[in-house]
Order: C-alpha cells, then structure tokens, then sequence
C-alpha cells in the first residue's frame, strides 16, 4: 500500500496542472472536535433541524473535517489500524 502524499501541489506540478486555491474560510478553525476509534464516521451536522445532509467520511491519515459543518473527527491513539486490502 502506498501512501498518499503529504504535498499535494508537487502532485499537480508533476502532472502540468495549475494547483488547486482553496476556497475562502476552508482553513477556517475547526467548529467542534470529536474524538473517534473508528476510520469511517458519519456527520450530520448535530442540531437535528439545522444539520445537514448525513455523510460518510473515511478518515486516511489522522484527522478528517466536514466539508459542511466544519467538525474535525481525531483519531483516538489506541483506534485499531486499517487493514489492508
């Protein structure tokens, strides 16, 4: 298994492609974190009327934010590792 690269403008720029600009506020400050021990965890944004679509998110490194609410999932230390395939 590889593992994905950490610098992804080298990834484009080795491909002749433009990096990609961030969209403003996507660096922002994560809105709450949430301690998990699992790599796939769904978001739904809490606030049951006022959340949002519930998605799937895998997280590969560490760490994964909501794309819509800003949540940032940790992994605990002691989640088990993924199994490769």
């Amino acid at each position: 298994m590889t593992t994905p690269p950490t610098d992804y403008a080298s990834v484009f720029a080795e491909r002749g492609e433009p990096t990609p600009v961030a969209p403003a506020g996507l660096n922002a400050p994560a809105s709450e974190t949430i301690l998990v021990d699992s790599h796939v965890v769904s978001c739904d944004g809490g606030n049951a009327p006022l959340g949002h679509p519930r998605v799937w998110l895998r997280i590969a490194g560490q760490r994964i934010m909501c794309p819509y609410c800003s949540r940032l999932y940790v992994l605990t230390a002691d989640a088990p590792a993924v199994a490769a395939h």
